[in-house]
């Protein structure tokens, strides 16, 4: 799972020269991952070879992948050849250690690596999946593969987003489908404009995009969820205004959970409670959360269980 700053928000990084100017890339979910990508395979990797580092660039290496299977695309030997720059460090580099099995999303690069593939999405176009979760992978690419070959534009786009509900239904694809349905840009629809709201209200205008049976399933996907991790915390904040009654006791048990090693991010979850309470005083211990210093970490986590301990005592009045 990524990181939740990864999925709100993107910041430039200056790096030692040595390493090299970047920026963290978008997160690339399975929906855009599946379409930019030439060649998805599904592999061993059997060695990684340091190459010789040329001037005024990354040091690269070179990935030997057996392949086991081919989900898209087509290579013309079971052994291909993967260069990726580990020394990266913003955005982060894609994984490849030798034994692990993975599937990777490639694309060609002729001009550098011709006898060879580049990964798409960096860090995210690596996954190292566990037997279970591979077979629901394999399964959503296979169907997303076969919806964009529709041509007919707005039954592509209602059948996506039924795809990414069985994504979101699902504990392995459970980020995939939410940072999808997120990602107004996976779409070709004109984004609703509701009376009394912008055009670019991506919360409410997306989810208009479901009907009331996939909505009903989105929610049962979250509310069922042990925990609120990256993908359950982007439908948090998308169903921030919804109604439905299980909303504030799920967000509750989370942060009562959280009180033995509550996370810096919290403060996300506190906000929406105070908001949806109308709770002034909550609102403030929540902006007071993410204002703690994360310096020194035992002090930091001192901290955050004081205010913690004292905004659940406010909140359940």
């Amino acid at each position: 799972m990524k990181l939740v700053k990864y999925v709100f928000t993107l910041l430039f990084l200056l790096v030692f020269p040595s390493v090299g100017f970047s920026m963290p890339i978008q997160p690339q979910h399975l929906l855009k991952l599946s379409t930019s990508s030439e060649v998805i395979v599904f592999g061993k990797v059997q060695s990684i070879e340091k190459l010789p580092k040329k001037e005024d660039s990354l040091s690269t290496s070179k990935a030997t992948i057996n392949v086991f299977s081919v989900l898209k695309g087509e290579i013309a030997s079971q052994q291909i050849y993967v260069y990726f720059s580990p020394s990266l460090i913003c955005p982060e580099p894609p994984q490849y250690k030798k034994g692990e099995t993975v599937l990777a999303f490639l694309k060609s690069d002729k001009q550098d690596f011709p006898d060879g593939y580049i990964t798409a999405g960096l860090s995210y176009g690596t996954k190292a999946l566990p037997p279970e979760d591979l077979v629901i992978y394999k399964e959503r690419i296979q169907e997303i593969l076969e919806i964009n070959k529709e041509e007919n534009k707005t039954l592509k786009d209602k059948q996506i987003i039924e795809w990414l509900v069985r994504c979101i239904e699902h504990p392995a694809t459970f980020w995939e489908g939410a940072y999808g349905l997120f990602d107004k840009k996976s779409f070709t629809f004109k984004i609703i404009q509701r009376p009394g709201k912008k055009a670019e209200f991506l919360e409410d205008s997306l989810l208009d995009m479901l009907n009331s049976e996939q909505r009903i399933r989105v929610k049962n996907a979250l509310f069922s969820s042990p925990t609120i991790d990256a993908g359950q915390l982007i439908l948090v904040q998308m169903l921030k205004t919804d109604d439905d009654i299980r909303f504030l006791p799920f967000v509750m048990e989370h942060l009562k959970k959280s009180l033995d090693n509550p996370s810096y991010d919290l403060d996300k979850l506190m906000l929406i409670v105070g908001e949806r309470k109308n709770n002034k005083q909550a609102i403030a211990l929540a902006k007071d959360y993410s204002n703690i210093s994360t310096d020194e970490e035992k002090k930091s986590l001192i901290e955050r269980k004081k205010l913690l301990t004292s905004f659940l005592a406010l909140v359940e009045k």
